[in-house]
C-alpha cells in the first residue's frame, strides 16, 4: 500500500476530527459543558500523530532538507504570525481605548509587551514564566513549540531512523522513559523555580520533548505501512495498552489512523473540494478559535438557554467565523502572490 495514497481523503477527515475535538473542549469550558467533551483535549495528540505520519511521508517522497524546511515555514509561519499580529492589534486597541496603552505594552509584565515575542519564536513552551496563561499557553498556543521542535528535528530523525524496527525501538524507549523523565524534570524545575510562583506541573506537561512520543506513534505507523508490518505494530500497540495499561488514548487514536488507511472514502469532486477546504482550514481554526470562543461566550453571557443549546450555537458560530477568516486570509495571500509573481 502506498503510504501517501490516502492523505487527501481519509487523513484529511481525521484532521477535521482533531480540530473538532480541540474546539469542543474550549467551547465546553466556556459553556460549563466539559463533562460531555472530555475526550476533546486528545485532539492535540491526534494532530501530533498525524503530523508524524505525514511528515515522514513527505520526507520519504524525496524532498530535500532545504525544501522541506522552506515548505514548513511557508505553510505555518505566515498564517500563525498573522493570527499573532491580529490578536496583538485587537488587544492593544482595547486597552488603548480605556487609556491603558502603557499598561498594554510598556513594561516587562504588560500583557502585550516584550514577552509576547516568545510566541513569534515558538519558545513559549520552552521558557517557564510566572504567568502560564499569558506567556506559555495564551490561546492554547503551547502546541506550536512542540510542532516546531518536531519539524526542526524531522529531517535528522528521518536520516537516523527510517526502518520500522529501529523506529518502534525508539517509540518503546520514549513510552517507557517519558513518565520518569517528566518527574525528574519537575523535581529539577522545583529546585530552580518557586512552585508557588511558577506553574511547574503545567510547564512540564507541555514541554516539547515530552510530546515527542506522540509524533513517533505516527512515524512508526508510516514505516509499518511502508514496509507491510502493520500486524506487528498492531500487536505492539495492543500489548502496551492491555498489559502495561498506559497511553490508551494515544493508542486508540493511532489505531483510528491506521484503520482509516485500510478503507477508501469515495467522494465526488464537489465533496472533495469541501473536505479539502475544511481540512486545510483547520490550522486557521486552531490559531484563532480560542479568542473567537471567548468573545462569543461574553456575547451570549446574558442569554438564558440550555447549556447544550449554547454549546452548539457557540461551536457552530466559531466554525463559521474561523473559516471566514481562513477564506479571507487565503484570498489576501493569493492576491499578494499574484502581485509579486510568487509561485
Amino acid at each position: 500500500m502506498s503510504a501517501e495514497k490516502k492523505y487527501n481523503s481519509n487523513l484529511a477527515v481525521l484532521r477535521i476530527v482533531a480540530m473538532v475535538m480541540v474546539l469542543s473542549i474550549h467551547v465546553g469550558q466556556s459553556t460549563n459543558w466539559t463533562k460531555y467533551v472530555q475526550a476533546g483535549p486528545y485532539g492535540v495528540q491526534l494532530f501530533f500523530i498525524l503530523s508524524g505520519y505525514l511528515i515522514y511521508a513527505s520526507l520519504d517522497s524525496g524532498i530535500g532538507t532545504k525544501d522541506f524546511y522552506k515548505k514548513r515555514v511557508l505553510r505555518i509561519v505566515p498564517e500563525y504570525w498573522t493570527a499573532l499580529i491580529l490578536y496583538w492589534l485587537i488587544g492593544v486597541a482595547k486597552m488603548s481605548l480605556d487609556g491603558k496603552f502603557f499598561e498594554a505594552v510598556g513594561s516587562y509584565h504588560a500583557p502585550w509587551g516584550i514577552r509576547y515575542l516568545r510566541y513569534f519564536t515558538f519558545t513559549n513552551s520552552l521558557l517557564i514564566s510566572d504567568n502560564d496563561a499569558l506567556w506559555n499557553n495564551r490561546n492554547a498556543w503551547w502546541t506550536m513549540s512542540s510542532f516546531m521542535m518536531f519539524y526542526l528535528l524531522a529531517p535528522l530523525l528521518y536520516k537516523m531512523i527510517h526502518r520500522f524496527f529501529s523506529a518502534i525501538a525508539v517509540l518503546f524507549v520514549l513510552l517507557y522513559f517519558t513518565p520518569p523523565l517528566r518527574l525528574l524534570f519537575e523535581n529539577l524545575m522545583g529546585t530552580w523555580f518557586d512552585p508557588e510562583k511558577y506553574n511547574i506541573d503545567a510547564f512540564r506537561e507541555r514541554f516539547p520533548f515530552f510530546q515527542l512520543y506522540c509524533f513517533f506513534f505516527g512515524i512508526v505507523l508510516y514505516l509499518a505501512v511502508h514496509e507491510g508490518r502493520q500486524f506487528l505494530y498492531l500487536l505492539f500497540l495492543l500489548f502496551w495498552a492491555c498489559v502495561l495499561g498506559s497511553y490508551k488514548f494515544e493508542i486508540i487514536l493511532t489505531l483510528c489512523v491506521a484503520g482509516s488507511l485500510q478503507c477508501e472514502i469515495r467522494l465526488g469532486e464537489r465533496m472533495k473540494k469541501v473536505l479539502a477546504f475544511l481540512s486545510e482550514g483547520s490550522f486557521s481554526v486552531y490559531c484563532i478559535h480560542v479568542g473567537v470562543v471567548g468573545a462569543l461566550a461574553v456575547a451570549f453571557q446574558g442569554i438564558r438557554m440550555f447549556a447544550a443549546a449554547k454549546f452548539i450555537l457557540i461551536f457552530l458560530a466559531t466554525c463559521v467565523i474561523c473559516y471566514i477568516y481562513y477564506w479571507v486570509y487565503q484570498f489576501v495571500k493569493g492576491r499578494i502572490k499574484r502581485r509579486h509573481d510568487v509561485r
